[in-house]
């Protein structure tokens, strides 16, 4: 119902941050977790159209009170993995730094090397 209400708003629906519900990763345990990748492939069946790739997953880790700070290569493998993902059920790339201000300061806007493509990619999506 979500997905057709964005859509009949001329939205477009984006699973975001996948791999900040992994609670094995926010545990401190492994960085890629198949349910989360379960609920990827059920969202895709719904109809979600895009799956947000690139995120501040090595800023946000002190917030789900994790630690220690994912390193680069940590990084570059989830959002590899996303990536990925996203291809396989046919989803756009999408991208953000979960910018909240004061009650994220460790994040700042514009931190994601998120491509204006990727912002084509949702416009072109639009119903």
């Amino acid at each position: 119902e979500s997905v057709e209400m964005s859509e009949r708003a001329g939205g477009v629906s984006v699973l975001a941050h996948p791999g900040a519900y992994n609670t094995t990763f926010a545990g401190g345990g492994a960085m890629i977790d198949p349910v989360v990748d379960e609920i990827v492939a059920t969202c895709a069946g719904a109809g979600i159209k895009g799956l947000e790739v690139y995120y501040s997953y090595d800023k946000n880790r002190p917030f789900h009170n994790s630690e220690p700070l994912i390193t680069k290569d940590e990084l570059a493998e989830l959002v590899g993995h996303y990536a990925g993902l996203a291809d396989k059920y046919g989803m756009l790339r999408t991208g953000g730094t979960d910018f909240h201000g004061v009650t994220k300061p460790q994040i700042e806007m514009g931190e994601v090397d998120a491509r204006y493509s990727l912002v084509e990619g949702l416009k072109a999506a639009r119903p």
